[in-house]
């Protein structure tokens, strides 16, 4: 492992053997046949101190199998693993203390204990000292507003409370590597705020690594210093989330306030290239603003860009331009355009 990296994946394979139906339960018995089914093919990960990865993929792209084999509790076929310089099959004990895991719906809390104990019985686990513990645990309890529920046994809480109290559990130790698998599951708004806030300052503060997956987009988006997406066990992209844009052409949304109609923006727009479609959409207005239209002009931004346009509608004295605004394409959708040019017609899971 260099010393840049603290997870460090290198040409890794995962085969699994499936037992096949063969013309009945006794015949399977006495002649079993089985297929090979690869969860992970030639898959290269690589993450500095600090760096957050969001990591996400349809159904069956291997990303639970990647943190299984991360958290050393499953080895690959074959290929080269190292977190934290340790292998986490050989030397499990030392880099299970370099470790945080959050599994979605599946806290390490103790289940009728409060869960003030499950933070005292972790800290002696990972041999945190007291004093430290202590001045640790009240950070946690501010940062995730665990006042009200910290006392009281884990098998009275929400799945909401029990996800925030075993994140916040987990960064008692301060590991090196964080791996959080559907970390917001059952969170509300104000809770998804202090997770993402808290995973940020683990990686500033401490210089945590985070590899996390996710089905709400926004998380990925908001926390990813890098995005890995996977189909069928293989990686199809690893960058930022600006390189995942300018990867794909997905178009971008000029929205315009003008006094001129959308026929005669389009006819003085037509020649340019890129520009994909002008159309006008009526926009509700509050108690005090009336309705009012505006003009959407959707463009291809590798083409042209929203100033090019803006010049060009600027320079006709027969417009005025009141207001405008760029609307960049969500990710949602650069996902999903992703996806179908690899042929995978399913939400991120």
């Amino acid at each position: 492992m260099t010393q840049e990296n603290v997870i460090e994946l290198s040409d890794i394979f995962k085969d699994f053997r499936v037992l096949e139906r063969n013309g009945g339960a006794l015949r399977s018995f006495f002649r079993p046949r089985y297929r090979l089914v690869q969860a992970l093919r030639h898959l290269d990960l690589h993450a500095g101190p600090g760096e957050i990865l969001g990591h996400i993929g349809p159904n069956g792209a291997g990303k639970s199998t990647t943190i299984k084999i991360l958290a050393g509790v499953m080895s690959p076929t074959r290929g080269a693993v190292r977190v934290a310089g340790l292998d986490p099959l050989r030397r499990r004990v030392e880099h299970q203390r370099n470790l945080g895991i959050v599994i979605g719906q599946r806290p390490r809390l103790v289940w009728d204990l409060p869960v003030i104990e499950s933070f005292h019985y972790h800290g002696l686990i990972y041999r945190v000292e007291r004093a430290v513990l202590k001045q640790r645990t009240a950070d946690m309890v501010e940062r995730f507003a665990l006042e009200e529920f910290i006392t009281q046994p884990v098998r009275q809480l929400s799945l909401g409370q029990r996800m925030r109290c075993d994140l916040a559990m987990n960064l008692l130790h301060q590991p090196r590597v964080l791996l959080l698998d559907e970390p917001t599951i059952g969170l509300d708004v104000t809770a998804k705020k202090a997770f993402r806030e808290v995973v940020r300052a683990a990686a500033r503060e401490f210089g945590t690594t985070v590899l996390f997956t996710s089905h709400d987009l926004s998380d990925v988006e908001a926390l990813s210093d890098r995005l890995v997406i996977m189909h069928r066990g293989e990686k199809i992209f690893d960058g930022t989330i600006a390189g995942l844009r300018q990867h794909l052409t997905v178009p971008s949304l000029l929205r315009l306030k003008s006094d001129a109609p959308p026929s005669v923006i389009a006819a003085v727009l037509a020649d340019l290239p890129g520009v994909l479609g002008v159309e006008s959409e009526v926009v509700e207005g509050d108690e005090e603003e009336a309705e009012e239209l505006q003009t959407l002009v959707r463009f291809d931004p590798q083409r042209s860009s929203a100033a090019s346009l803006l010049r060009r509608l600027l320079a006709q004295p027969e417009i005025a331009i009141i207001d405008f605004a760029l609307q960049e394409p969500p990710i949602e959708d650069i996902v999903s355009a992703i996806y179908e040019r690899n042929g995978v017609h399913a939400v991120p899971a």
